[in-house]
């Protein structure tokens, strides 16, 4: 027995549900939450256990840069499985697993067309159109466009972070040659990217850091000359010089830059009334940009940039069958990856190039 959670399509537009990082506030007891990077990659722990996975029409992505702020486009459901389990879906689904299926093409010509405007220069659009060629095959092509500007200012730059902007193309072509066959192939790219994570400080509370250090940040900053007061640079402080929407963060870079490219074919056949074979096979390519101001100042006391490449493709097989209370699955499934990551860190370079005085610091230590 497991707990699964099924969202139609229909109840993700009433309930507002737009992005992957929404569905917290819909699903009791899962947390969609930032990962070692921040917002640019995702966890999402259920019932406190880990490992929970993300699969897009059945395809494992096992990279999770941007996944958080992906849009949910001409889906037609997200399920829920809630762990604790290790059966259905591997050992790497021990918390559970989230699935996102796309709607398949329909058997009539149409399209569906949707726009929407809002606040902080909001423009979404996203369009779906079925073309069927006679019985078979179905086609079905989704564009979106989907761009928000950024709601966090920076006093330092000028520009507003906190940016989403997401181009979404999704091809989809299903041939059913008899009643037995059904063969699916989706091609999907996904662009997203962001001016920045919106980040700022929150409070500068008195404390000792680690040895031989005995200062924190804010400590050594003014130690060295530099004013860092809760006045100075905490958000609506009352009295100080930011409002509750501003900070000082001063990268002027794009945090956030993914690509993603998936194929994926999905046969299934039915070899006889009571025993059904699906082919499963998904190849992914994912680039992906990640730029974190962790101290939301506009000094670089840590800064990190990293780039990662994700290759992978895999081959699942199942077999299944039943009759009467007896049912019966059997699986093989082959995985192939290759990761390239380069990451840089820029940490104190103020008190590395002389602008603030090291000594100084040294000398209340």
């Amino acid at each position: 027995p497991v707990s699964v959670v099924s969202l139609p399509a229909e109840q993700l537009e009433l309930r507002g549900l737009e992005r992957i990082e929404h569905l917290s506030a819909a699903v009791p007891n899962v947390s969609l939450i930032g990962g070692p990077f921040g917002v640019n990659q995702s966890s999402s722990p259920m019932r406190a256990f880990p490992r929970v996975p993300t699969f897009v029409d059945g395809i494992w992505q096992s990279a999770t840069a941007g996944l958080l702020h992906k849009s949910i486009v001409d889906v037609d459901r997200v399920e829920v499985l809630r762990g604790p389990q290790g059966t259905l879906y591997g050992r790497d689904s021990t918390g559970g697993a989230l699935r996102i299926v796309t709607r398949r093409p329909a058997d009539e010509l149409g399209a569906t067309l949707s726009a929407t405007v809002g606040d902080f220069d909001r423009r979404d659009v996203q369009m779906a159109v079925d073309v069927p060629i006679g019985a078979t095959p179905r086609r079905k092509w989704t564009p979106a466009d989907l761009y928000r500007d950024g709601y966090l200012e920076s006093v330092t730059s000028g520009i507003r972070v906190g940016s989403i902007d997401n181009n979404v193309f999704r091809g989809d072509i299903v041939w059913t040659p008899t009643e037995l066959l059904d063969v699916r192939f989706i091609y999907e790219r996904n662009k997203l990217s962001s001016n920045g994570q919106p980040r700022l400080i929150e409070a500068i509370l008195p404390g000792a850091a680690t040895s031989p250090i005995r200062l924190n940040v804010a400590e050594q900053l003014n130690a060295a000359g530099y004013a860092f007061t809760n006045e100075t640079h905490v958000s609506g402080y009352p009295g100080g010089a930011l409002g509750e929407w501003q900070t000082r963060m001063d990268s002027q870079l794009d945090a956030t830059d993914v690509d993603h490219t998936q194929y994926t074919v999905d046969l299934n056949y039915r070899v006889t009334d009571a025993i059904a074979l699906q082919s499963l096979t998904g190849v992914r390519r994912q680039y992906a940009k990640d730029f974190t101001d962790w101290d939301a100042t506009e000094t670089d006391m840590i800064e990190d940039d990293r780039r990662f490449l994700d290759r992978d493709w895999s081959q699942e097989f199942q077999l299944s069958g039943g009759r009467n209370r007896f049912h019966w699955v059997a699986g093989l499934y082959f995985w192939s990856n290759e990761a390239l990551t380069r990451f840089f860190r820029f940490a104190y370079t103020e008190f590395k190039n002389g602008t603030f005085d090291f000594a100084a610091v040294q000398a209340v230590c």
